[in-house]
């Protein structure tokens, strides 16, 4: 009886294991920029009315989390994403990042006391 060779030899279906494919980070960077410019035009559009009923739940719910800071929402999501695709060129440091978030905070209070200067009482 002749005894066949069973050792383990690799098949080249095994050797071809299925890996996940990994993007590099720079193409992750530039998807997430163009993604943040692409969801800015369309909150713009949702703004004007021009994105459907899409754009209406877009604008009732940003109207109902941010009330009138709602149309500083693309100028963040423009500098999220320029932030992202160019670190190095629009590079914040901390005390800028929190400039930026009080003064984001401060314009919806600023922008009632101007257009609804009766109402609150402190300008008459």
């Amino acid at each position: 009886m002749v005894r066949k060779n069973h050792s383990k030899r690799s098949s080249p279906k095994s050797e071809k294991i299925a890996e996940t494919p990994q993007m590099s980070p720079q193409t992750r960077k530039e998807l997430t920029a163009i993604l943040c410019v692409f969801l800015a035009i369309v909150i713009v559009l949702a703004y004007a009315g021009l994105a459907g009923a899409v754009g209406r739940v877009i604008d009732s719910a940003l109207a109902g989390l941010f009330g009138i800071n709602k149309y500083l929402v693309p100028a963040v999501i423009l500098g999220i994403g320029g932030h992202v695709a160019m670190p190095e060129k629009f590079g914040f440091r901390w005390p800028t990042r929190l400039g930026v978030a009080l003064f984001i905070l401060s314009w919806g209070a600023f922008l009632n006391v101007a257009m609804f200067p009766s109402r609150d009482g402190l300008l008459t």
